[in-house]
């Protein structure tokens, strides 16, 4: 599956990845259980349904490609009101993602709690500290822990390109481009 083992991506169809969070009814009504995600997400963009977009492109990616595109968009979003932990955050999440070490995992989960603004940054530096957390006993929480570096990280995407209300539809499209761009890049056009 997606955003965990996606080494057979080309067998993943967009509505396995669809099945890890709350598509909206326009987007769901749009799905083909045999399309692709590179295809849905296509009719995504079509449709300007850019945070169906955003967490179809979140999930589909491993965790790591999740993370950096996370990083990415929080750190353009950053403006006038940016903190040194919002900063530390980011940085910290970014440190995890080139070397994904338990010690820097700890790192970005040490830093996201002292960001606790609850801002992109917070977010993205959440999304590394799950990514690789020992796996819990309960199967269900196990399960949920699964994509949870995915919903954070498709959660400071669209936190950041929300920040500015006026630019948000703008920044909405923009960070979904980065995004497929980030999906091309981690698989072949063959595959995704």
């Amino acid at each position: 599956m997606a955003n965990e083992n996606n080494s057979g991506a080309a067998a993943v169809r967009a509505g396995d990845v669809c099945r890890h969070f709350n598509a909206s009814e326009p987007a769901l009504a749009a799905l083909d259980d045999r399309s692709l995600p590179s295809q849905f997400l296509r009719a995504l963009v079509e449709k300007q349904l850019f945070p169906d977009a955003i967490q179809l492109i979140a999930h589909y990616l491993p965790k790591r490609q999740a993370v950096w595109w996370a990083c990415q968009c929080a750190k353009s979003g950053f403006g006038a009101k940016t903190t040194p932990q919002m900063k530390a955050a980011v940085e910290a999440a970014e440190k995890w993602v080139a070397q994904p070490s338990e010690e820097n995992r700890r790192a970005a989960h040490q830093a996201a709690e002292l960001e606790e603004s609850g801002s992109a940054a917070h977010l993205a530096a959440l999304a590394a500290s799950f990514a690789e957390q020992p796996p819990a006993a309960d199967p269900r929480i196990r399960e949920k822990q699964q994509f949870m570096t995915a919903k954070l990280a498709a959660g400071a995407v669209l936190l950041a390109a929300t920040v500015d209300a006026e630019k948000a539809k703008q920044n909405l499209a923009e960070y979904v481009s980065q995004g497929i761009t980030v999906v091309n890049r981690t698989y072949s056009a063959k595959e995704a």
